[in-house]
């Protein structure tokens, strides 16, 4: 799906959480809660009408014009092109994360200040695939985004793999260009994915890796880590998840809890 002028879609979604929060002032906690529910679901609806819209009014000319579909205009390295997220720094003081699927649109400051994590199923955050800012204004809040850590496993083939990798460092990338702190998160698969699954990262920067999911294979993900560390070198390695006793570097560990922590 094209690309939708930043725009359109936001005025509606806000008019519409605007009606929402007022007429939720005379309703009971249980009617709010549901009532803001269906408020948002027709915001998202009404987004995705405009989003289809656009899209049948785009022309093969147009589309190839079209950043969200070429993905081009942005720094690369490596010979699968793989966009680079630039090195920036923490914020200061205590690191936690939220899922991307347990962010709200009004959160409270506390949470703000908080990072914004993609160690999710895919099915959660597929929709960045097709328009990279959806959501955007509610991730938008936090203190910083990491990059959304598209699957990759060792079944797939690699094709697959690469672009995993690629999707990961596009979104950071334009993200970051669009103003957003955004951390690399950094994965790999089997050995051979080396050789480009930390390619758009530059050495000497923070990123974030998890590993949860990854006790069953402790040797293979402690292999793929070492050359993590190889070929980044990172500053800072954000954990979600308890790290195994071998992992070396600077790492700030974050507890990976399946409910949303509340402040």
């Amino acid at each position: 799906m094209g690309a939708v002028s930043l725009g359109r879609i936001p005025s509606f979604v806000y008019s519409i959480k605007a009606f929402g929060r007022a007429s939720c002032e005379c309703m009971g906690k249980e009617v709010r809660s549901l009532f803001m529910h269906q408020i948002l679901c027709l915001a998202a609806n009404k987004a995705r009408q405009i989003q289809i819209e656009d899209t049948c009014q785009m022309t093969s000319s147009s589309m190839r014009k079209d950043p969200n579909f070429i993905r081009d205009g942005l720094p690369c390295e490596g010979e699968f092109e793989i966009p680079i997220i630039h090195r920036e720094s923490l914020p200061q003081g205590e690191i936690d994360l939220v899922a991307c699927s347990r962010t709200r649109w009004s959160e409270t400051a506390a949470n703000r200040k908080k990072g914004v994590h993609f160690f999710v199923d895919d099915y959660r955050f597929r929709c960045l695939r097709y328009d990279v800012t959806r959501n955007l204004e509610k991730y938008g809040q936090y203190a910083f985004l990491l990059s959304p850590d598209f699957s990759r496993y060792s079944e797939m083939p690699t094709w697959q793999v690469i672009d995993a990798i690629g999707m990961n460092r596009w979104c950071g990338a334009v993200w970051q260009k669009m103003g957003y702190r955004v951390i690399p998160s950094v994965g790999w698969a089997t050995p051979y994915t080396y050789r480009f699954c930390f390619k758009g990262v530059e050495r000497n920067a923070p990123v974030a890796i998890t590993t949860n999911g990854n006790r069953r294979a402790k040797r293979a993900y402690l292999h793929g880590y070492d050359a993590m560390l190889d070929a980044l070198d990172p500053s800072t390695i954000i954990c979600l998840g308890h790290p195994f006793p071998e992992m070396r570097g600077n790492i700030i560990s974050v507890k990976y809890d399946i409910f949303r922590k509340e402040s």
